[in-house]
Order: C-alpha cells, then sequence, then structure tokens
C-alpha cells in the first residue's frame, strides 16, 4: 500500500498536500525570507525529491539564487542575521566574497548546523552543469 500524494500544478508553482516535516518547515522558513525580499530561486537537488515523498537522508537543501546586485545581497545578509547565521561567511563581506566567485554559502538557524541552506548564485552555472 503506497502512500498517496495530492499535487497540483499551478501558473505560479506546485501545490502538495502532505504533513510537513521538519525540513519542509526549515525551507518554508528561509523561502519566506525570499519572497520578502523579491528575490527569485530554484530549489534543486535532494530536497526536490524529498518534497515528493521519497524517504533520503540529507541535513542541507541546495538552492540558486538570482543574480543579486551589492545593495539585494546585503539585504538577504540583513534579513538572516535575526534568526539564522552563515556557516561559512561570519560578515556581509566574506558571503559577498563567495557570492561573487561563484562559491556556495551556508545559512542554518541560530544555536545549529543542522539542516542548512546551501546557497548558489545561478549566474555562476552553465546550462550543462545545472543538469
Amino acid at each position: 500500500m503506497g502512500i498517496t500524494l495530492e499535487i497540483e500544478y499551478t501558473k505560479n508553482g506546485i501545490k502538495l498536500d502532505k504533513v510537513l516535516s521538519i525540513i519542509d518547515r526549515f525551507t518554508l522558513d528561509f523561502i519566506k525570507i525570499l519572497d520578502r525580499l523579491d528575490i527569485k530561486y530554484v530549489l534543486i537537488s535532494g530536497y526536490v525529491v524529498l518534497l515528493f515523498g521519497r524517504q533520503r537522508m540529507t541535513e542541507d537543501i541546495d538552492i540558486f539564487l538570482e543574480e543579486l546586485d551589492k545593495e539585494r545581497l546585503k539585504g538577504l545578509f540583513d534579513a538572516l542575521e535575526k534568526d539564522w547565521w552563515l556557516i561559512n561567511a561570519r560578515s556581509y563581506k566574506m558571503a559577498k566574497m563567495l557570492y561573487g566567485e561563484g562559491s556556495a554559502w551556508r545559512a542554518a538557524k541560530k544555536d545549529t548546523i543542522a539542516p542548512n541552506m546551501e546557497m548558489k548564485n545561478l549566474q555562476n552555472f552553465s546550462a550543462s552543469e545545472i543538469r
């Protein structure tokens, strides 16, 4: 007997009828910040299979962010500062450097390490790397 997952495809996304896991709630908390700042994003990799019901161990959520100018990047950094911390970038200057060179930077809720968001600048990847 399998699990039934109700899926609805809309113009603006995909709606799933499921019980939210800890990872789902963590991801939604982060996405709310991106939405509030009007930052476009794409969730990728392992979380996508988790979202659709497959069981798999993961402690990071991979996400591509649109290319952000300095002001928008600073806005994201400032928005995260209250309840989140950047695991590999202790300052805005370090986050800006990592983002600019195409390195991923990771954010987790304060006082935790996992789960965490691994943010990547979409502009630093070619189409062949994304597939």
